[in-house]
This record gives C-alpha cells, structure tokens and sequence, in this order.
C-alpha cells in the first residue's frame, strides 16, 4: 500500500500527529509519501519532522513554497511528483488541497482514489458532479460517525478515527486542570481562560491551571492573564517535548474547542489516564463515552463552569474516570487505523 499525504503545513497537533502516527502503524509492506509546503518552527514539530525522515518506509518531500502565493507553481510541482509514481490513496484534508488533487487528476490522467475528510465537504458536490467519471474513486472518511450521513449517495465512505501510539501508563501526583492545543481560534484558549477565572471565585482551594501551546493568540492570552491577575493561577507553557508527562500529573484536562474531528489531544490525554471536561464537538462523544469524563453541550459556559467547580470541591470521581480513560484509548492504536484504512481502500477496489 502506497499511500501520499498532501500538508500545506507541518504542525505540532492534528494532521500533523495523524501523519506520524500512521508512519508508525504502518507495515513492512506500506510506504508512504509526505509533500510537504511549509512547517512550524516550533522545536516539537521539527523533532517529528526529523523522526519521519528517518523512517525506513516514508519518503519527504519538502517543496517548502508558500501555496497562496503561487498555485500554478505549486499545482507544477506535484504533476511532476503524480507523473512518476502512482498512489493507492492521496489523503486532502483541507479544501485546497483536495482542489489540487482533481487537477492532477486532470493533467497527470492518474486514476487517483481520494481520501476526503468530513472538513472538506463544501466542495464534495463538485468533486461529485464533475469528476467522479475520470477518477479510480473517492472516499468520504468521516472522523465522526455523527457526520459520516452527510457523503453524497454515491459516494464510499466510512467512518475512522484517529490512531495514537500507545505508552505506557506514567505514575505521577496528579493536580490541577491542563489544556494543550494551538492557541488559535479553533481550540478557543481565551474562553477556557475565562470558564477557569470563574470557576476558582466559587471554590476555597483552586486548582492551577496549565496551559501548553503556541500559535497566534498567545499574545492576547498573555494579556488576560496578567490585566485580570491570573498569573499566580494560570501557566503559559510555549511548547514541550513530553507531553505525556504533562497529562500523567494532571487531575482533569481541559477542550473547549469550538469545533473538533478526533482530537489527539483527547486520545493522548486518555492514555496517560487524564479525564476531561469537554464540550460536546466532532467525535468528543463517541471518544469518551459516557465513564470517562464529563460532556457538556456546546458553548453552554454555565454548565462547563459548574462542572470545573465540582471537580475542585469533589475530585473522587476523577479517579474512575481517569480508569476509564485509560481502558477506552485502547482502542485508538495508530496500527488500527491504518489497517482500517488498508481494508478499506482494497474494499473500495473491489466494489468497482
């Protein structure tokens, strides 16, 4: 199995991790292609960078251009990349790189099969109306079974999660809340900030709260704390190359994402034994199940605040959830999600 990922950028989290993951899960008999346009030059992303280079069975290969700039160079350069090897899978996982991909199809005349994630389903209708006669195939993976009835009729899809490589259980004292995630709209920091701020008015002993990421709102975060006083409370940390260590000593993590596919943060976390409070987005639900942590419904601010209060006056459940957490990320293994990917795509070959 063959399979290529196309990333406009190389980051710490999400695809990123997915990408490594699969690296890792993958057979004796699989390779994979990585093009990559741009990375991050946070120390963490080029530690994974460096540990695909050295991976027997992956190739990379960094273009390092700036897409939005030029895409005719861009869309040059993979139609040399598409002329001299063929894929059993291109993963697109944001809309620009999936338009890429109908063009190589066009001009390498390459009977692609696509992966398409649930994030790209804007331009699905057109991927349907006007190119499913020249490709092999598309496939809608869907990250959350919740989202996986919105693929067209004809198209095959499935619904996959994300894999983790899976370590071992860490012994450490356990405190305080944790959030990890770029600090970008998506992860929602400032709003865990404010939920955090109060939550600790409503408690005699508040617990800290840490929080580990980069990204562009760090300087705005960095504000809140210091203009509301919350630097004896709250902890900046820009990056770390164990973050596991990080979810072992922490008594309850923190996702207050606006939106979510499976979040490795979620999967990791578990491992390590870290409950969470979350908000019910992406595959939040079918991750945690019902004895791992606590759901609370999008965006309702009360209802996560009473439930960040509770766990500080009352932490015993915590410690069954944390169990939990543990048991249920055993099913998330980076192996299993590319075996299901491998089975999945020879299906899709025989259903033709």
């Amino acid at each position: 199995m063959h399979v290529c990922h196309i990333l406009f950028e190389l980051r710490l989290g999400g695809i990123g991790a997915v990408l490594q993951n699969y690296a890792l899960g993958m057979g004796e008999n699989s390779t994979m292609t990585c093009i990559i346009f741009r990375m991050t030059t946070d120390e963490v992303v080029l530690e994974r960078y460096h540990a695909l280079l050295s991976h027997p069975n992956v190739t990379i290969i960094n273009l390092n251009k700036r897409i939005k700039k030029d895409h005719f160079k861009t869309l040059i350069s993979l139609v040399k990349i598409f002329r001299k090897q063929q894929f059993d899978m291109v993963f697109s996982h944001l809309e620009e790189t999936t338009r890429y991909v109908w063009w190589l199809t066009l001009l390498t005349k390459n009977k692609l099969t696509q992966v398409i994630h649930n994030q790209v389903f804007h331009d699905l209708w057109l991927h349907h109306l006007f190119l499913r006669h020249i490709m092999s195939g598309y496939i809608f993976v869907s990250l959350s079974s919740m989202n996986a009835h919105h693929a067209l009729k004809h198209t095959f899809k499935t619904t996959i999660h994300n894999g983790i490589i899976m370590t071992p259980l860490l012994s450490r004292q356990r405190e305080g809340f944790l959030f990890v995630g770029r600090m970008e709209y998506q992860k929602n920091p400032l709003e865990c900030i404010r939920l955090y701020q109060h939550a600790i008015t409503q408690v005699d002993n508040p617990w800290p709260l840490t929080m580990i990421g980069n990204g562009p709102l760090l300087n705005e975060l960095e504000e809140y704390i210091n203009k509301h006083n919350l630097s004896d409370n709250v902890t900046l940390i820009h990056s770390t190359t164990n973050v596991d260590e990080w979810y072992a000593k922490s008594l309850c993590g923190l996702i207050t994402s606006h939106y979510e596919g499976t979040p490795m943060i979620l999967l990791e976390g578990m491992n390590q034994g870290c409950p969470f409070i979350s908000y019910d987005v992406g595959d939040i639900k079918e991750v945690m199940g019902e004895n791992t942590g606590i759901i609370i419904p999008p965006m309702q601010t009360k209802m996560f605040e009473e439930a960040m209060v509770r766990v500080m006056k009352d932490n015993t459940i915590l410690s069954y959830y944390s169990k939990q957490a543990s048991l249920t990320s055993a099913k998330f293994t980076a192996q299993s999600m590319v075996n299901h990917y491998e089975r999945w795509i020879i299906e899709r070959n025989n259903h033709e």
